[in-house]
C-alpha cells in the first residue's frame, strides 16, 4: 500500500473514532430530522494539506455518514439505485465556480430496495474512488495531469418518494462542511486508462 494511501487509511480510522466519541463538528443539517444524522469526509490534514487523487489513478477517500441521535435510522445502501446517487460533493475553485460532482448512471442488474439500520452512533462507511469513469467531475475540474485547490463538501440526500415511505428509510440533506483539498487528476498510461 502506498504510503500516502496508508496515512489517508489511518487518519481515516482516526476520524471515525472521533466521531464516535461524539466530537461534534460543523456539519449543517437543513431541516431538524436530518439532525439526527452528521456526514464528514474523511481526509486528514498531511503534510500541512488535505489531498486527494482522482482521475483514473484516482486513490480511494472516505465519507463517514454517523448517527447522533439515540434512535435507530434506516437508510438506503449504496448497492441499489435508491441509494446509489445520495452522496454527491459541491466543488468550488478559486475563480469563483461552483459545481456538483455526482456518480455516473448507470443500470442494475438486480435493483431491489436494500436499507441497512445504524443504531445510535452507528456509522457507515463510503469509499469513494473519483474516476472519471464513475463520477461526472464537471468541466471545471481539474485537467488530466493538474493539480489544482478546490474547496469540497459532502452532501448526502435522500428525497422523499413513495419507496422512501414504505421502506420507512430516512430521508433529508445533510452537508460537510467545507473544506480546502488538493486535488491531482492523475491518468495513467497514453490512453487515460
Amino acid at each position: 500500500m502506498p504510503c500516502h494511501a496508508m496515512v489517508m487509511s489511518m487518519c481515516a480510522a482516526g476520524l471515525m473514532c472521533a466521531l464516535a466519541m461524539n466530537c461534534r463538528g460543523e456539519s449543517q443539517a437543513e431541516d431538524a430530522e436530518s439532525a439526527t444524522l452528521e456526514v464528514r469526509i474523511a481526509v486528514p490534514i498531511h503534510q500541512g494539506e488535505r489531498r486527494m487523487v482522482a482521475g483514473s489513478d484516482a486513490v480511494p477517500f472516505q465519507v463517514v455518514v454517523v448517527n447522533r441521535s439515540a434512535r435507530p435510522v434506516r437508510l438506503w445502501t449504496p448497492q441499489c439505485s435508491f441509494g446509489y446517487a445520495a452522496l454527491q460533493f459541491e466543488a468550488s475553485d478559486d475563480a469563483g465556480h461552483t459545481w456538483m460532482i455526482q456518480r455516473k448512471e448507470h443500470g442494475f442488474r438486480q435493483n431491489l430496495p436494500d436499507t441497512l439500520t445504524l443504531n445510535g452512533g452507528d456509522m457507515m462507511v463510503l469509499t469513494v474512488t473519483l474516476k472519471p469513469q464513475l463520477w461526472n467531475l464537471g468541466e471545471s475540474f481539474p485537467p488530466a495531469g493538474q493539480t489544482q485547490g478546490l474547496r469540497l463538501r459532502a452532501i448526502y440526500q435522500v428525497d422523499t418518494e413513495p419507496m422512501a415511505k414504505q421502506a420507512d428509510v430516512w430521508t433529508g440533506r445533510i452537508v460537510s462542511p467545507a473544506e480546502r483539498y488538493t486535488v491531482a487528476n492523475v491518468q495513467g498510461g497514453a490512453d487515460g486508462s
